[in-house]
């Protein structure tokens, strides 16, 4: 999965770590967080069926599973600040007990700006939990209702 079709809301996720690295042009950090999986997240990542069966009760399996998602285009909420990651990717689903799974994922984001809301996010959030969205930077084309304008000149 390269786009994601709906909004990711991982609430109750929390930073596992920040790691940053010189680039040529500006310095990166990446990001790794992680909460827990719901069968709603699940389907957003088309893998319901992988980790859930038919009565929503988590799958056993031993260890991570990885998912081969590597997103792009997309827009990242975390509180009140928005960043625009340049890759969502290294999506790994592990048992958290034996009722509840956990999903991680690693965010990498370039550029000054993004570095200074990121550590005062760190800052504010340590080692508490907050809620995190990734949502596709595309969106709708038309709000839900509207028609396309050209459409309707010509009915």
């Amino acid at each position: 999965m390269e786009q994601l079709t709906q909004t990711l809301k991982l609430a109750g996720a929390v930073i596992e770590e920040i790691s940053l690295q010189p680039t040529e042009k500006e310095p990166k950090a990446i990001l790794v967080v992680s909460a827990p999986l719901t069968p709603a997240i699940a389907m957003a990542l088309d893998c319901l069926e992988m980790f859930y069966d038919i009565h929503v009760t988590p799958r056993p399996f031993e260890g991570h599973v990885g998912l081969s998602h590597l997103l792009k285009e997309t827009s990242l909420t975390i509180g009140a600040e928005t960043f625009t990651p340049d890759l969502v990717h290294k999506f790994r689903v592990n048992h958290e007990s034996d009722v509840a799974l956990r999903v991680s994922c690693r965010i990498h984001l370039t550029g000054v700006m993004h570095l200074h809301m990121l550590l005062d996010g760190f800052i504010a959030t340590n080692k508490g939990t907050f809620a995190l969205e990734i949502s596709p930077r595309q969106g709708q084309l038309f709000a839900e209702g509207e028609s396309d304008p050209q459409q309707a000149d010509h009915a």
